[in-house]
């Protein structure tokens, strides 16, 4: 059991460095491409943790931003997308009531960006709420690199919106 949570850990990190890369990009094509990248080693350390509901959110993230990049992302496919995470997040659920909380998150934020003209601070608010579950659910998988990342996710968003 340690090992796996060690090797989760590890490619936690490799998934973050490669977020936090992608936020970094002025470019949006390299920020969906890296940010799909590293969707694909979080679902991929969420396999090591024994986290199905949010490997099941990972890799919809992924075929998402594989979508935009080749320019099929449309309105059909978005709530396809949606229901299949929630569908398929649900049903390989292995974590209770905990196991729900990546599947929630995610469909209250995919939903929110989805909005035409959504406000910035609505974005913020639901990028904390999608944090602070992915912060729980983390936790009890004991993918602490995930939690770390996380945790600063809600601060910068917490801070941009007190600064405004």
């Amino acid at each position: 059991m340690l090992m796996r949570i060690l090797i989760g850990n590890i490619i936690s990190l490799a998934a973050m460095i490669l977020l936090f890369s992608a936020a970094s990009k002025k470019d949006n094509y390299e920020l969906i491409r890296l940010q799909g990248m590293s969707h694909i080693a979080f679902a991929a350390a969420g396999l090591f943790m024994q986290g199905y509901s949010g490997v099941i959110q990972d890799i919809i993230g992924f075929l998402r931003n594989f979508l935009i990049l080749n320019e099929k992302n449309t309105d059909k496919v978005k709530i396809l997308l949606l229901l299949c995470g929630v569908i398929f997040g649900l049903y390989f659920n292995n974590k209770g009531i905990i196991g729900m909380l990546p599947v929630f998150g995610t469909f209250q934020y995919t939903t929110i960006v989805s909005i035409p003209c959504v406000d910035n601070k609505k974005i913020q608010l639901s990028l904390i709420i999608n944090a602070i579950c992915m912060t729980v659910y983390n936790g009890i998988l004991f993918n602490y690199t995930n939690v770390i990342a996380n945790v600063i996710v809600t601060f910068v968003s917490v801070k941009s919106i007190i600064a405004r």
